[in-house]
Parts: structure tokens; C-alpha cells; sequence
């Protein structure tokens, strides 16, 4: 292998590590806020029934919801009551398990979003049905159901894939080290992506590492001593390159291994979470979210978007 092909192997790795690449686009005009704010976002991935979450409880409205739902209705003495502003004292309720979810709502601490969805139109189930209407691409798929929810453009207006979460983040797009955008998913998310606004990820013990990197040096063991010596090499040919994209490659690779180097030393400097979080794979999550926040200052991050997906809510066994 000749220096050029192991600059091409080498650079093109680093930059399919998305926790290396979130480096902002320097030609978008910069904001930065003065204040903070977090956006954690909690996806519950999967095709979930929500006509028997959100339930009328009213009389009239029930007794038409048990006849369109013959055999998977629940009786109004099961359903967990709340009370909408303007629609009356436990007009609806919730599903039976969303205990919960139903003292949040009624503590003004969480709302509803109903009869929304990814049509382009209003149409009947004639339009439907003879082929007159307006539809989203894959209306039937769950892959690009789930792409509408994350903020897709529909195919016949947009050539792009970028997610709510990237947008938000290109309007923001800070001085801080670490990207807006973080991902408790290891791995990329289309709610995320942004063609100017990288995003960071997360692994569940922490943050994606290069084993053994950060020992290397004269009291590393020799394999990681000589890995980071061939890393550093890298860097080194990158910046003397002709080539522009191998340069910005080498600069993606030096400066990602320098931020996580310091997010792993921060995280674990973390002082202990006042708040005790389950032992699931959507607790960790949160709690990794929690300690981002905590670190946000030495960071110096005052807008953070961090996204969590989990799954096990497709109906299709039930």
C-alpha cells in the first residue's frame, strides 16, 4: 500500500465515525444564543395503535368507539382520565397502563397531538380507494412512515434527507466544541441529519473510542503507543496533501480525536445525578442526556438537541 491509498484508507475511516465528524460548516452564519436550552427527544420507533391511547370518554363519543374498535375496545371505568382546557372534566382518556403519562398531562407538564399525520391532503376512503388522491410516497411502509415523523420532505417536493433535529441545529449552529446534535442511538438518525450540521454519537458506556488511544505514549503498552503513533502519522501526510478533501479529512480526524478525548474525561468527572434513573435501555439513555447537560458549561454548549429512539412499539405480533 502506497502513502496515498493508506491516506484514503485511513481518512475515509475517520470519517464514517459520525462521533469524529461534527465539525460545523464555518460559512453558516454563526447564532449563539446567550441563554440555554436542551431538546431531549424520546422516539418510540415502531407502529403504534394510538386509537386506543388517546380514547373518548364522553357517552356518545365512547359507545362509537367500542362499535369501530369491536373486540379491542376498553370500558370507560378502565381508561385513565384527563381533562383537555375547553372539552370538559375527563372528557378523554388514556390507555389503562399510562398511569403516568395521565399525571402528566393533567399537571400541564405534557400535551397531545392529535389527528396528525403524514397526508399531503384531506381525502376519503373513496379517493383512496379509485386512486384520485394525493399520497406520500410508501403511505403503507413503516421505514418511510418513520422518516415522515423525523422530518422528511415528501419525494415529490425535495431531493434532500434531512430530519427536524438537523434543521433546528443549522439555525443554531454554535462556537461550542461538541455538535447541537446528539445521538444516544449509536448510530446515524435521519431526525438528526443535516448536510451543514453534523451530529455527535453516543455509545451506551459513553462515547465511541479508539482502544487503548488515549494511553498511548511513553507509558502505553506498545500496541497502543503504536496505534497512536500511526494515527498521528495520518494527520501529519493529511495536512501536507494537495488534495483538499484528504486535508479536511486529516483536520476531521485531529480535531474529533481531541474532543473525545476531553468528553470522555468530562463524563467521567460527572459528579453524581441527583436524580436516580431506571436500569433500561431508555433510563441509560436519559441519564447519559442528564449528564451532557451538566458538562454543558466547560462545553460551552447553551443549545444541545439530544435524541434517544426506542424501540419494541410495532403492533404487528399484538
Amino acid at each position: 500500500m502506497n502513502r496515498r491509498q493508506f491516506l484514503k484508507t485511513g481518512t475515509a475511516s475517520a470519517l464514517g465515525m459520525s462521533a469524529l465528524s461534527g465539525i460545523t460548516n464555518p460559512a453558516h452564519a454563526i447564532v449563539t444564543p446567550s441563554d440555554f436550552k436542551t431538546l431531549v427527544c424520546v422516539f418510540l420507533d415502531g407502529g403504534n395503535d394510538s386509537f386506543n391511547m388517546l380514547i373518548p370518554n364522553t357517552t356518545t363519543e365512547h359507545a362509537a368507539y367500542v362499535k369501530s374498535r369491536q373486540g379491542f375496545a376498553f370500558d370507560r371505568a378502565d381508561l385513565q382520565a384527563i381533562s383537555p382546557k375547553g372539552l370538559g372534566v375527563n372528557s378523554f382518556g388514556l390507555h389503562p397502563s399510562m398511569s403516568a403519562m395521565s399525571d402528566l398531562f393533567n399537571n400541564g407538564e405534557a400535551s397531545v397531538i392529535a389527528n396528525a399525520g403524514p397526508l399531503i391532503q384531506t381525502i376519503s376512503k373513496a379517493d383512496y380507494a379509485n386512486g384520485s388522491a394525493v399520497l406520500p410516497s410508501g403511505i403503507a411502509s413503516h421505514a418511510e412512515g418513520r422518516a415522515y415523523w423525523k422530518g422528511d420532505h415528501d419525494n415529490s417536493e425535495s431531493t434532500t434527507q434531512d430530519g427536524v433535529g438537523g434543521r433546528i441545529a443549522n439555525e443554531f449552529l454554535n462556537r461550542a466544541e461538541l455538535p447541537i446534535n446528539i445521538s444516544a442511538n449509536s448510530g446515524y438518525d435521519l431526525f438528526l441529519s443535516h448536510s451543514a450540521a453534523q451530529f455527535y454519537d453516543l455509545i451506551p458506556g459513553g462515547v465511541p473510542t479508539i482502544p487503548d488511544y488515549r494511553f498511548g505514549g511513553p507509558f502505553g503498552r506498545p500496541p497502543a503507543t503504536a496505534r497512536r503513533n500511526a494515527l498521528n502519522k495520518v494527520i501529519e501526510l493529511a495536512r501536507d496533501e494537495q488534495n483538499l478533501f484528504l486535508q479536511h479529512a486529516g483536520d476531521l480526524l485531529s480535531q474529533g480525536l481531541e474532543l473525545n478525548l476531553k468528553l470522555q474525561t468530562l463524563l467521567q468527572q460527572v459528579k453524581p445525578l441527583k436524580v436516580q434513573f431506571p436500569a433500561t435501555p431508555l433510563g441509560g439513555k436519559l441519564k447519559r442526556a442528564a449528564e451532557l447537560i451538566s458538562i454543558r458549561e466547560p462545553l460551552t454548549m447553551n443549545r444541545q438537541i439530544i435524541f434517544a429512539r426506542v424501540d419494541g412499539f410495532d403492533l404487528h405480533g399484538v
